[in-house]
C-alpha cells in the first residue's frame, strides 16, 4: 500500500504535490499555537498568559494598517501583473511594507506616549509589536511567492524554522526567567527577536537578487489595491480579536487568558475548515467556468455537514481537551468552546459561499458583510461582558459569525442570480439545506454544555456515532465520492 501511495505521489503533477505540502505547512503554522499551549499555560500565571494574549490581539489589529495586508491580495495580483519582473516586485513590496510599518509605528508609539491609556500595555511591548509585525509580514510575503511558484520544499523548511524554532526558543525563555512578572515580556521578546532574525535573512536574500525597494509603479499598484480593502480586513480582525482586548479591559488579564485558551482550542477546527475550503475552491470555479452547475449545492451541504459532525464530536470532549491544554484553573472556560467551535462552522459557510462572490468579482459585498458583523460584535460585547463575564464574548462572536454567514448567503444568491439566473442559482446554493444543517449543529453543540458533568453519556454518544459510521460505511464512502 505504501509503495502504491509513493508511486501515485511521484506521478502527481507539481500542483498536486504543492497543494499537499501547502496543507502540511498550514497545519504546522496553525497547530503550533495549540501544541505549545500546554507549556505556556503551565509555565506562566493566567495573568501573564493574558498579557501575551492581549499583546497578540493588538499585533493583529495594528497589522492591518502597518502591513496593508500586502501578502493577502496585492502581492498575488502583482505576481500575475508583473510576472516578468517578480524579483524587483518582491523587493519593492518589502520596501513599501517597511516604510508603512515605520510610519504606523511612529504614530502609534507617539500617541501612546501622549495618551498612556490608549493601548493598555507597557510602551516597550508596544514597540516590540512592530518588530513582531515586521517579522510576520516579511515571512508572509516570502511564503506568498513560494506558494505562487510551487516551491513547497523551501516553504516547508522555512515554516518549520519560523514556527517551531521560534516557539521552542520562547518556551525556553519563559522557563528560565525566574520572575513570574517578566514571563510575558520574555515570551514576546523572544518571539520578536527570533522572527526578526529569520526575516532579516529573507530580506537580505530578496534584496541581493534585486535591490529595488522603491519602484513607483509597483508601490502605486499595491497601495491602490490594498487601501480600499482595509475596512474588510480590519473588520475580520475585530471580529476575531477584539473580544480578548475587551475582556482584559473589562474583566482582567486572567479572564482574557481563560477565554483565549478555550478559543484557541475551539479554533483548531479551522485547520480542517481551511483545508476543506482550499479543496473546494478550484472545483467550484472549474464547474462554473465549464457551465456545469450540477452537484455544487450538494457538495457544499455535504462539507458543511461533515465539518459540523467533527465539531460536535470535538465539543463533546472539550473538558478533556481543555484539561490537557491548561491547568485545572482554566476549566471554567469550557463553556466558551461550543459557541467558538460553532463559529468555525459559520466561518466555513461564509467562506464557501463567498467563493461565488470572488468568482464574479463582487468584492464590495464582502466588505459590507464584514463591517456589519464586526460592528455588531463590539456592541454586543459592550452590553453583555459586564453582565455575564467573559463567556458572553463567545456567544456574541458566534452570533456575529452567524450574521456574517447569513449575509453572505443572501449576497451570494443575489450575485449568482445576477450572473447565471435564478434556476442555475438553485443548483449552486441550497440555502434551506445549508441553514437546516447549521441550526441543527448549533443546537447540538450548545446542548453539550448540559452534558459536560456526565462524561459517560458523552463518551456513549461518540461511540454510538462511530458505530453508525462503521455500519453505514458504504453509504458514507458513497457520499464522500460525490
Amino acid at each position: 500500500m505504501f509503495k502504491k501511495l509513493a508511486k501515485r505521489y511521484e506521478e502527481s503533477p507539481v500542483t498536486t504535490k504543492a497543494a499537499l505540502w501547502f496543507t502540511v505547512c498550514n497545519c504546522i503554522s496553525s497547530g503550533i499555537s495549540f501544541l505549545s499551549m500546554p507549556f505556556f499555560t503551565r509555565l506562566m500565571s493566567s495573568e501573564q498568559y493574558g498579557i501575551v494574549t492581549v499583546y497578540n490581539s493588538w499585533v493583529q489589529v495594528f497589522s492591518v494598517f502597518a502591513t496593508l495586508n500586502l501578502s493577502a491580495g496585492a502581492f498575488n495580483n502583482g505576481m500575475v501583473k508583473f510576472s516578468e519582473d517578480r524579483d524587483r516586485y518582491s523587493s519593492s513590496m518589502e520596501g513599501l511594507f517597511s516604510l508603512v510599518n515605520i510610519v504606523v509605528a511612529a504614530v502609534v508609539i507617539c500617541a501612546c506616549a501622549i495618551f498612556p491609556n490608549l493601548v493598555d500595555m507597557p510602551l516597550p511591548l508596544i514597540v516590540t509589536m512592530f518588530f513582531q509585525i515586521f517579522a510576520n509580514q516579511i515571512y508572509a510575503l516570502w511564503c506568498a511567492r513560494q506558494r505562487y511558484e510551487y516551491k513547497y520544499v523551501a516553504l516547508l523548511g522555512m515554516t518549520f524554522i519560523f514556527a517551531v524554532a521560534v516557539t521552542v526558543l520562547s518556551v525556553i525563555a519563559v522557563a528560565v526567567v525566574p520572575d513570574d512578572s517578566m514571563k510575558a515580556t520574555a515570551k514576546v521578546l523572544t518571539s520578536a527577536i527570533g522572527g526578526c532574525a529569520v526575516a532579516a535573512c529573507i530580506v537580505i536574500s530578496t534584496q541581493h537578487k534585486s535591490l529595488h525597494p522603491y519602484v513607483g509603479e509597483y508601490w502605486r499598484f499595491a497601495f491602490s489595491f490594498s487601501v480600499p480593502l482595509i475596512p474588510h480586513y480590519l473588520s475580520l480582525i475585530i471580529l476575531g480579536q477584539i473580544d480578548r482586548i475587551m475582556i482584559a479591559s473589562m474583566v482582567g488579564e486572567s479572564a482574557a487568558a481563560h477565554y483565549a485558551v478555550a478559543y484557541t482550542i475551539g479554533m483548531a477546527l479551522s485547520i480542517i475548515s481551511s483545508a476543506l475550503n482550499s479543496s473546494i475552491v478550484p472545483w467550484q470555479f472549474e464547474k462554473i467556468k465549464r457551465g456545469n452547475y450540477d452537484g455544487l449545492s450538494q457538495r457544499t451541504a455535504m462539507m458543511i455537514a461533515f465539518l459540523s459532525a467533527i465539531g460536535v464530536a470535538v465539543t463533546l470532549i472539550s473538558p478533556e481537551i481543555l484539561l490537557i491544554a491548561a491547568p485545572g484553573e482554566y476549566q471554567e472556560a469550557v463553556i466558551v468552546m461550543p459557541p467558538v467551535i460553532m463559529s468555525v462552522v459559520f466561518t466555513f459557510i461564509y467562506n464557501v459561499l463567498s467563493n461565488y462572490e470572488f468568482y464574479f468579482m463582487a468584492n464590495k459585498f464582502i466588505s459590507v458583510a464584514s463591517m456589519i458583523a464586526a460592528g455588531a460584535n463590539i456592541v454586543l460585547n459592550l452590553v453583555f461582558i459586564p453582565v455575564f463575564g467573559f463567556s458572553a464574548a463567545a456567544y456574541s462572536t458566534v452570533l456575529c459569525y452567524g450574521l456574517l454567514a447569513l449575509a453572505h448567503t443572501i449576497f451570494s444568491i443575489f450575485v449568482c442570480k445576477k450572473n447565471v439566473g435564478a434556476e442555475t442559482t438553485r443548483k449552486m446554493i441550497n440555502a434551506k439545506l445549508v441553514w437546516t444543517i447549521a441550526i441543527v449543529a448549533m443546537v447540538a453543540m450548545l446542548a453539550c454544555n448540559l452534558l459536560y458533568p456526565y462524561a459517560m453519556i458523552r463518551y456513549a454518544i461518540i461511540i454510538g456515532f462511530c458505530a453508525i459510521v462503521i455500519i453505514k460505511r458504504d453509504f458514507v464512502q458513497e457520499l464522500l465520492r460525490k
